[in-house]
């Protein structure tokens, strides 16, 4: 899988169980950089997001269709990473 020409990138993922405890979300981030851009990728409570930082730092958010990143690839790399007590996003 490929994302702005990286097949090699961090996800900083915080797993949010469900009152129920019968799903999980992943309220996560990633961020790739181009030439004149930095793209931005969010997960929040289920939505996702893109934020554009273009050369003169102006940003730009929209919202993404669900089917936009190949969330159903990335889902079971989180489901098996090792969690880093002290970090947090």
């Amino acid at each position: 899988m490929n994302l702005h020409g990286h097949s090699e990138f961090d996800i900083y993922a915080t797993p949010v169980v469900a009152d129920n405890g019968a799903s999980v979300l992943y309220n996560s981030y990633a961020t790739f950089n181009d030439d004149d851009s930095e793209f931005t990728y969010t997960l929040v409570d289920g939505s996702a997001y893109l934020t554009t930082t273009d050369a003169s730092d102006v940003e730009t958010v929209q919202c993404l269709p669900s089917n936009t990143l190949p969330f159903d690839e990335i889902l079971p790399a989180l489901n098996m990473a090792t969690s880093i007590p002290s970090a947090s996003i």
